[in-house]
């Protein structure tokens, strides 16, 4: 069985997003989708390291981001 948790918090237009390892009590992964439906929209990813991914998804929506974090 697989300890990692998916979490989520969305909001009119924006989706953060977190894979927490339940057995090791830390965040694997995780970021935000921001500005959704817009020309701005963008989304960053952040690694267990701290690394930084931002990528720039001009018109994504919270259906699309959702999708972008699964394909991750």
């Amino acid at each position: 069985m697989s300890g990692l948790i998916l979490v989520l918090n969305s909001g009119s237009s924006s989706l953060k997003f977190s894979v927490v390892d339940h057995s090791a009590d830390r965040a694997v992964f995780e970021g935000l989708a921001e500005q959704l439906g817009g020309e701005a929209a963008k989304i960053t990813f952040k690694t267990a390291t701290g690394q930084r991914e931002p990528q720039t998804m001009p018109g994504i929506d919270h259906h699309q981001a959702l999708a972008a974090v699964f394909d991750k």
